[in-house]
């Protein structure tokens, strides 16, 4: 039969077949915390497994210049606009230049598919370009 009693000094449970064993709340602290670094690192491991890394699109941008009005408005539109209503407008688009760059180049955006290289090139290019309203 197994029974505890709290000690008279009520510093906790008491095992009277047994002796206490004086490292046991050192072994569940020490165990606690190599549980506590496994999850993580797992979790950590996990995270960066989802981002993506950087990548280094280079744009082909030889023949004419891109036209916001002519074609980029129409890209933005039906990639970004869905998710991102601030790039409703040139202005929206304007501000954001250097973040929308950066995403469509290292594939993050938009999520959960990718742009044609044409339509990426189209965007950067027309950035890369200063970005005009025209």
């Amino acid at each position: 039969m197994c029974y505890f009693l709290v000690s008279p000094s009520h510093e906790g449970l008491v095992y009277p077949e047994h002796e206490p064993n004086p490292n046991y709340s050192a072994l569940n602290l020490m165990r606690r915390y190599r549980f506590l670094a496994l999850l993580a690192l797992l979790i950590g491991g996990a995270a960066l497994s989802c981002k993506k890394e950087e990548e280094s699109y280079e744009p082909e941008c030889s023949g004419p210049a891109k036209s916001y009005a002519g074609v980029v408005k129409s890209v933005i539109q039906s990639n970004c606009v869905g998710c991102h209503a601030q790039y409703g407008t040139y202005t929206g688009v304007k501000n954001a230049a250097s973040s929308i760059r950066s995403s469509i180049a290292n594939g993050s955006m938009p999520k959960g598919r990718t742009m044609s290289e044409a339509d990426k090139n189209t965007v950067i290019c027309w950035i890369d370009a200063g970005a005009p309203n025209n």
